[in-house]
């Protein structure tokens, strides 16, 4: 029973991500535009596969012999990839694990850092510690060859139960306790926060590229709206002159392009014609250029 409406659900959320995905692609104008972005793309994909396992669930229930069939069984573990969506929904999510991917290289070599540094006090260890202390279960099985040693000091390197280790071996080695300190401080409190401090670099990184990217994206928005404006400036201005009078912009606002334009940059149509009138503050009757572009850029 629980099978089967674990199975009813997947049949559930899959239709509602074919539906979801249905609506965006038709909501998309034009069309061929949904499939240039990525995350689109990627969603695809997931829907396929989660309609894939749909037809799975529903084989496996009429016919018993599917089960048999590992290359259909396969489509079950699609359902991981869905999890990926929530980077899309996430942003702070999405922003740590670029973080994290982007500091994979230094962590790699941090990483390889921590184990040469175990892997050197671990010879110590063994010698001064294991191989001084013959017969003594204890120390055997902590330090008795180097690779016991490793994983002892791997334990101590997380903290886990790490002075109940050092006490033990300090009322046989009493000298041990500077060992243990020293091999903290080198790991723990160094190497550790050396790995956790570029991970949290990268993320600021990430975080201030995303924020230029935004800045970009508002100064592409500025321009193109400061493009838009003194088009609609160029259109109004019948007589070329250079300046907008009141019944020049009155009578041009009627224009479909000019509304179509005033719309694009987001002024209402009903207050257009109150526009002018607020944008000519100096009361001379007459916009020129850089009065009505300025003007209109603090409007929207």
């Amino acid at each position: 029973s629980n099978t089967s409406a674990f199975d009813a659900m997947e049949i559930v959320f899959s239709s509602i991500f074919a539906v979801e995905l249905l609506l965006r692609l038709v909501s998309t104008m034009p069309m061929w535009q949904f499939f240039m972005d990525g995350w689109n793309l990627f969603d695809v994909l997931i829907v396929t596969v989660s309609i894939a396992d749909t037809i799975v669930v529903l084989s496996q229930s009429d016919t018993s012999g599917l089960n048999k069939l590992s290359t259909l069984r396969l489509f079950r573990l699609s359902r991981v990839v869905r999890v990926f969506r929530l980077l899309r929904i996430l942003g702070g999510l999405w922003k740590l694990v670029r973080g994290i991917l982007g500091a994979a290289w230094t962590l790699f070599w941090t990483w390889m850092l921590l184990l040469l540094t175990v892997y050197v006090f671990s010879l110590i260890a063994t010698r001064l510690i294991g191989q001084q202390n013959p017969g003594n279960p204890l120390v055997d099985e902590y330090f008795g060859t180097v690779g016991r040693s490793m994983l002892s000091l791997f334990q101590i390197t997380t903290t886990e139960q790490w002075a109940d280790i050092a006490r033990e071996v300090m009322k046989l080695e009493p000298w041990s306790a500077i060992f243990f300190i020293l091999y903290l401080h080198v790991t723990t409190f160094a190497i550790l926060n050396v790995m956790i401090a570029v991970i949290v670099e990268n993320t600021l990184d990430e975080a201030d590229g995303f924020k230029a990217k935004l800045l970009v994206q508002r100064l592409n928005a500025h321009k193109r709206a400061y493009q838009r404006i003194y088009k609609v400036f160029k259109q109004a201005d019948m007589d070329g002159d250079g300046d907008l009078t009141e019944e020049e912009f009155v009578t041009r606002i009627q224009d479909p392009e000019i509304r179509e334009l005033l719309q694009k940059i987001g002024i209402n149509i009903q207050e257009a014609q109150n526009l002018f009138s607020i944008l000519d503050y100096d009361g001379s009757g007459s916009l020129d250029a850089e009065e009505f572009v300025q003007g209109l850029l603090k409007a929207v």
